[in-house]
């Protein structure tokens, strides 16, 4: 199974989000992705103007672990692994305080605040998304009490066991993670408020005080543990409130990143066919060299001219040599080779590769999931456009991530972030000055926007599956606009 999700990430970025699951019934699973890129002529982006190097410039990729997936109100009970794990983990710095044992109950600490994180997430969406009263109602309760039970289990830990019995750097450890469930607990109540005043606000008047609690809760606790609080009037405060969520947020879920390697792909294949263009270019002038000299004899003027102009073609068929066996690697090889590694087991491997295409080579299946206006198309064949193929290749070895880790691991997720800064420096103006009716001065002047649109398909194939979907993104100077999915143009 394949989740997919695209979104505008800042005003120059869109990010494209996978998760690949591992199948359990294969000892290894292959993903090949391919995400065509369409993009206008007005822009200027073709291969002498846009290098493979500007692309993985303006391309980042994130590899980690899918979180294990929890239900909020299995995590409110204490019997739950994630917490059973975290429980163990402190029992064991305590009685053995090791450097192992150090280590273990920092990787289960952050486990367990980033599966709280992504099961607090999951049940917002759940909630918003409810269209029964009766429903809504209890999720909510269910939510306030899953919060409060979560926050007391945890926190009890520190008085229980770690107080007085680990040294500072656990101390650390618990107290960041603490930290960041406290802002979680907030943003994501927050979150919910927001929600149902939007679209269900008497659900948001019923429950508003019990939200509202929560949060302040959590407010006073913050304040009483010298954690940093957000303040109406406090920009600077609260630019450091900011800059430390993001800080708090790489140090938990730095365990759910994989640690990868990114290396050329092919070089020992390029090695040998550089090699071998040498190799035939040096036979071209050495047959050139013996036939003359047997035919002219040894140190002629006319030998010297033949030996000088053997070797210029020599050169010239070494280049054309090497440029046939680069378009050849293409087919067979990728720009790069990622291993990736947990725990410094590897786990798998992503190969990678980006080129400019020619329309005849984009299939027809492609074509189709444009979906653009006749307008558009009747235009692109007189400027035609710029296409794209961002090539992927995910190979995962099923028994080794599942025996990676204690917690129960379905797959990885792959972010790809694409910035899109470049193709916006030879755009015009967003503000276009247009003119309409109106009343007593007969017509005003008012100002239109001018918006570029960037076609792309995501193509993920699997087994005997073949997923497609297509994208149009309208941006413009100022930024992204909109992403839509799939929506036909008339």
């Amino acid at each position: 199974m394949i989740d997919q999700t695209v979104k505008i990430h800042d005003q120059y970025t869109f990010e494209i989000k996978l998760g690949f699951h591992a199948d359990n019934e294969n000892d290894k699973d292959d993903y090949n992705m391919n995400i065509w890129m369409f993009i206008p002529d007005s822009l200027d982006i073709n291969r002498s103007t846009y290098k493979k190097s500007d692309f993985y410039r303006d391309i980042r990729t994130y590899t980690r672990l899918i979180t294990p997936t929890y239900h909020l109100d299995d995590l409110a009970k204490e019997d739950n692994l994630p917490f059973c794990f975290l429980k163990k983990s402190i029992e064991e710095l305590i009685t053995t305080p090791e450097r192992k044992t150090q280590s273990d109950f920092e990787y289960h600490a952050k486990m367990y605040i980033s599966i709280v994180k992504s099961s607090l997430r999951d049940e917002i969406n759940k909630i918003s998304a409810e269209s029964q009263t009766e429903t809504m109602d209890k999720m909510i309760f269910s939510y306030l009490h899953d919060c409060n039970m979560i926050r007391k289990m945890y926190r009890n830990l520190w008085q229980e066991k770690i107080e007085y019995n680990v040294n500072t750097e656990a101390q650390n450890t618990f107290r960041f993670c603490d930290e960041f469930l406290s802002n979680l607990m907030e943003y994501h109540t927050f979150r919910l408020l927001s929600k149902l005043d939007k679209c269900f606000l008497d659900k948001c008047n019923e429950f508003r005080q019990e939200l509202l609690d929560l949060i302040k809760q959590e407010t006073t606790y913050r304040e009483k543990c010298h954690y940093l609080n957000i303040e109406n009037d406090n920009k600077r405060k609260n630019r450091d409130f900011v800059f430390r969520m993001g800080l708090l947020k790489k140090y938990v879920e730095c365990v759910l990143f994989l640690d990868t390697k990114k290396k050329k792909d092919g070089i020992v294949a390029e090695q040998l066919f550089l090699s071998l263009a040498a190799g035939i270019a040096m036979i071209f002038a050495t047959v050139i060299s013996f036939t003359f000299k047997q035919r002219l004899g040894a140190y002629t003027l006319s030998l010297f001219f033949v030996m000088v102009i053997s070797y210029m073609l020599k050169d010239r068929i070494k280049d054309l040599c090497r440029f046939y066996f680069s378009k050849k690697m293409n087919k067979h090889y990728f720009d790069h080779k990622i291993d990736m590694h947990i725990h410094r087991s590897k786990i798998g491997t992503i190969k990678e590769a980006m080129d400019f295409i020619r329309e005849k080579q984009i299939p027809n299946q492609i074509q189709n999931k444009l979906h653009r206006s006749a307008l558009l198309e009747a235009d692109n064949e007189i400027y035609t456009e710029q296409t794209i193929l961002y090539r992927t290749r995910l190979s995962i070895d099923t028994e080794k991530l599942c025996s990676a880790s204690q917690y129960p691991l379905s797959g990885i997720a792959a972010i790809i972030r694409m910035n899109l800064s470049h193709m916006i420096l030879k755009m015009d103006n967003s503000e276009f000055p247009l003119f309409c009716p109106a009343p007593q001065i007969g017509y005003k002047k008012i100002k239109g926007e001018r918006i570029y649109y960037l076609y792309f398909v995501i193509q993920i194939q699997h087994n005997s599956q073949d997923n497609l979907k297509g994208y149009r993104i309208a941006f413009n100077r100022n930024g992204i606009k909109s992403i839509v999915s799939e929506q036909k143009q008339r």
